[in-house]
């Protein structure tokens, strides 16, 4: 240890000598392990931490699946079946998220996501409330006293973290539910939930061909996840058998919890690790390359270290102090970097655009800063065992000689700093590929057509109370009529249209199977339905939309053929449809689908016919990316049941914020218990593509760190060359040589080292882009336009890093060097 200190203070001083090598190469190092040290934060609050909730890894989502290997949601019947069969679950629970319901009774309204439960549900997590208690069994059933859990930030947050919640009630979907229980801080399922509904509370649905519920399970003590998966694929294949057609599952799947939750970020962050460590390694690089060129400087010291009795022991240990030493100071300041990166990027990935699951998980615990140790202290041993056995090795004599010599150790020095710049620009190219083909796909993917405008629009969401009965659906109309209405003489509001889900907002938007009648006068009960769906003739699928008329105008919806809602179709006159072109292409492909009658009660148990009047241009509803779904609209004044959340979509001719705060009072006056969220439709789209953003920013950020630390290696090595030959540059001008002539011999050694770089960057890149495929629309992994606009780019900066030493080599005076000056 003597030692070790020894070696350490005095190889600090020396490095105190010289403090413009000394910062260089800390912030260098300071960079790497920075960014390296951020991604792994994000990779251990996502990828790694276990879920918070004990023995997670025996909790799992259970999955059932269909004839077509797809993964469904569970059905009631279905679910009762695996509970009642398996016996490998200590609990099993159906767990379904409820969306955002308007809560009143704790201050000032608000927007709330709530979720319904079964009575396994804590069990399955094995959570207790931390205040209050548990629902009791009178609780969860059918017309039980409504009793609600809430979440630990909704306690703090609206009750004031009161310690007693004895009378404490909220309001919300026309009931008054007594809160009963605080959750523990850390449960956060389904993602975003701040009330627990008992599942009970409402009948369960006979039909074993709906999808309404996920289901998780805690595995029993000594069960495996493979033995459950046995168990569970033997009973449904049995409830398959026994039931056939009347039940759309075959099979079921057993999954992690923690990897459905976050498994679908796993490639996005393997990318980001990758894209860190090339970025350390292009750090690493060029902290070589700068160690070796002082080493060089250092050879003649050295050489006379070494004849004056010291060990090359001792010359190696020196140098693996010294890597030590800047490693540290640069994985010291490195984390300061980590804990503003990480700062950022969950500001980034904050509020309804987050991208990333788990992100408030996200910290520099222990365990980072271990990892960031552990970075440096191989960094310092991979810097000081390469410097040493550049400073270690040769003979005595050798070393003594090529110190007197002008040109000493030349050839060998700018070999290994001309290898490590090749391995700099092979590096940088690959990230600046990645970041290439990312941005060249975002830049397609934001100007594709979503089938709507997105400019000067603001939607305004809405969720109001579940209506209990004719009178209450009455009323929701009325309310939505007059608030449109009010809207609509608003200053500078150009149209206002309303309906039950958004495109791109996310959310559950709601699909199912439709039935095609004979005609109006066909009349069917629910028995009648499920029979007829066996009937591939006369059913199809389609997302289920609820709208109003004016809507397809606000949002510039084309009207393909026939009309659109109008006043006439009142809730008592006939119902009509508005069906897309996707699902009219279809459906009846070369037939004209107006005047045709459906059947869709499934969706909102109502089972009055439809009649197509109208037909729309396609939006892409789930994601920029995704093509058109075939969409249902049916006229949310004739069928109301769906439009418990209703967005209001209003067209505007200026500046938003005024129309904003007229129909935000408007709403406070019509519905005070109601609780608004407005959005410009701008703002819808850009959240929709913020994964996307989100990887581009990261991988571009790294590749502009990359660009900036290989310029400076092409700039270093270039520099030590023009060093090394100053006397042959001089007398090569004394005997004639132009300006010209010495800026092109420089030159061709800057642009050999980019043109090799490149030359292996791009063969590395073609082999590793295949890993963005999944994140790239529109744009092959090997677009020839990335591939040459980067390898164009990053030539003409390495070229650029050459020009300024050249500059410097062609102005050289061949009479002081002459002369020895």
């Amino acid at each position: 240890m003597e030692t070790l200190v020894r070696d350490l203070r005095y190889v600090t001083r020396s490095l105190f000598r010289s403090p413009g090598f000394f910062a260089v190469t800390v912030l260098t190092l300071a960079l790497g392990i920075g960014a390296t040290t951020a991604i792994f934060s994000v990779i251990a609050g996502v990828l790694l931490r276990p879920l918070p909730y004990p023995d997670a890894d025996r909790i799992v989502r259970v999955w059932q699946i269909g004839a077509n290997g797809g993964r469904n949601n569970v059905s009631d019947p279905n679910f009762e079946d695996w509970r009642s069969a398996s016996r490998s679950f200590a609990a099993l629970a159906e767990v379904r998220d409820g969306g955002v319901v308007s809560v009143s009774g704790a201050g000032e309204p608000a927007r709330v996501q709530a979720a319904a439960v079964s009575r396994d549900f804590l069990s399955a997590l094995g959570i207790r409330p931390v205040r209050g208690r548990a629902w009791a069994p009178e609780e969860q059933r059918v017309g039980g006293a409504p009793a609600i859990l809430v979440s630990h930030g909704y306690w703090q947050r609206y009750l004031g973290a009161r310690p007693s919640l004895e009378g404490t009630t909220l309001t919300f979907d026309g009931r008054v539910y007594s809160v009963i229980g605080v959750m523990p801080p850390e449960v956060d399922y389904p993602v975003g939930a701040e009330l627990w509904v008992p599942r009970e509370l409402e009948p369960r649905t006979p039909s074993r061909t709906a999808h309404n519920w996920e289901v998780i399970g805690r595995l029993e003590a000594g069960v495996t996840l493979a033995g459950a998966q046995r168990e569970m694929s033997a009973i449904s294949r049995q409830l398959k058998g026994r039931y056939g057609d009347d039940t759309w599952m075959s099979d079921a799947e057993l999954v992690p919890l923690r990897e459905q939750m976050v498994g679908r970020t796993r490639a996005a962050l393997l990318v980001l690790v990758a894209a860190s460590a090339f970025l350390l390694l292009i750090a690493c690089a060029n902290v070589v390359n700068l160690l070796v060129a002082r080493t060089a400087a250092r050879q003649g010291e050295l050489a006379v270290r070494l004849a004056l009795g010291a060990g090359r022991w001792w010359l190696a240990r020196q140098f693996l102090a010294e890597a030590l030493v800047l490693a540290l100071v640069g994985g010291a300041l490195g984390v300061v970097l980590a804990a503003l990166g990480v700062r950022a990027l969950v500001g980034l990935d904050a509020g309804d655009a987050g991208t990333l699951p788990r992100m408030a998980e996200v910290r520099l615990d222990w365990s980072v800063l271990l990892f960031a140790f552990g970075v440096s202290l191989g960094t310092a041993v991979v810097l000081g065992l390469l410097t040493a056995l550049r400073g270690t090795r040769g003979d005595l004599r050798g070393a003594m000689a090529e110190s007197q010599r002008t040109q000493a150790g030349a050839g060998s020095s700018y070999r290994i700093r001309s290898t490590l710049v090749v391995a700099q620009v092979a590096l940088t190219l690959v990230l600046l590929v990645g970041a290439g083909l990312l941005g060249r796909s975002f830049m397609r993917l934001v100007s594709v057509n979503p089938g709507y405008r997105t400019e000067r629009a603001i939607v305004l969401d809405l969720s109001v109370p579940e209506a209990q009965g004719s009178a209450d659906m009455a009323r929701r109309v009325r309310l939505y009529d007059e608030l449109m209405a009010r809207v609509r003489g608003i200053p500078g509001v150009t149209g206002v249209g309303g309906a039950n889900a958004f495109p791109l907002a996310g959310g559950n938007l709601g699909n199912g199977t439709f039935l095609v009648m004979t005609g109006r006068d066909e009349k069917i009960n629910p028995a009648d339905f499920e029979r007829i769906m066996q009937d591939a003739t006369r059913t199809g699928q389609a997302e289920f939309r609820v709208a109003s008329g004016e809507y397809f105008r606000v949002m510039n919806i084309p009207l393909v053929r026939g009309r659109l809602f109008e006043e006439r179709d009142a809730p008592d006159a006939p119902h009509v449809a508005v069906i897309s072109a996707a699902l009219a292409k279809e459906r009846w492909p070369g037939d004209d689908p107006l005047g045709k009658t459906i059947q869709f009660g499934n969706m909102d148990g109502d089972l009055r016919p439809f009649t197509i009047v109208g037909v729309v241009g396609d939006v892409r509803e789930a994601s920029l990316a995704s093509e058109p779904r075939p969409t249902f609209y049916a006229s949310y004044r004739q069928r109301p049941v769906r439009t418990g959340t209703f967005n209001i979509v209003i067209g505007s001719a200026g500046d938003p914020a005024p129309v904003i705060a007229a129909a935000r009072a408007v709403v406070r006056e019509l519905a005070p218990d109601v609780p608004p969220r407005f959005r410009t439709l701008e703002t819808v789209v850009a959240d929709s593509v913020a994964d996307r953003r989100f990887m581009l920013l990261l991988v571009g950020v790294f590749g502009g760190a990359a660009l900036l630390l290989a310029t400076l290696g092409v700039y270093s090595v270039i520099s030590f060359l023009v060093t090394q030959r100053r006397k042959e540059i001089g007398l090569r001008v004394a005997l004639g040589a132009h300006t010209s002539d010495v800026l092109r011999l420089v030159l061709r050694q800057g642009a050999s080292l980019a043109l090799i770089g490149i030359a292996v960057g791009a063969a590395v890149a073609l082999a590793g882009s295949r890993l963005l495929a999944r994140f790239l629309y529109g744009v092959s992994t090997t677009d020839p336009v990335s591939f040459v606009a980067v390898s164009a780019l990053l030539a003409g900066v390495v070229l650029r890093a050459s020009y300024v030493p050249a500059r410097r080599a062609a102005r050289v005076d061949p009479m002081s060097v002459l002369r020895g000056e």
